[in-house]
């Protein structure tokens, strides 16, 4: 997520110094919409532009919790567990529970996946 991010960044010129803008567009977009795309975020193989931001966050969110636990997630999934299942087993938290914390850390209420 931090890759592709930053690699949108600079492929539209806007440098690091709007990055923050950039973060903000995203969540003015989570803000509004209440959910995180459903579908279009979690089952699809590329996420609109708008939720680049938004996955960078969750990201991080899922790290600054337990970078541990992230790590384990992650190499579940290279080891070919579906990402759900290595949420569930190894990250230890279902979807909608992560995505509610989640949205409480960034005082949207009721956020959605």
């Amino acid at each position: 997520a931090e890759y592709v991010s930053s690699s949108l960044i600079e492929q539209s010129g806007r440098g690091e110094s709007s990055y923050a803008g950039w973060v903000d567009q995203g969540l003015r977009s989570l803000r509004e919409r209440r959910n995180l795309g459903g579908n279009s975020f979690f089952y699809t193989s590329h996420i609109d532009s708008w939720q680049y931001p938004v996955a960078h966050l969750l990201t991080a969110f899922m790290t600054d919790q337990d970078g541990k636990r992230y790590q384990a997630f992650i190499n579940a999934i290279k080891d070919g567990k579906k990402w759900d299942k290595a949420l569930e087993e190894d990250y230890g938290v279902e979807l909608e529970d992560l995505v509610a914390a989640f949205g409480r850390s960034l005082r949207i209420r009721d956020l959605k996946p």
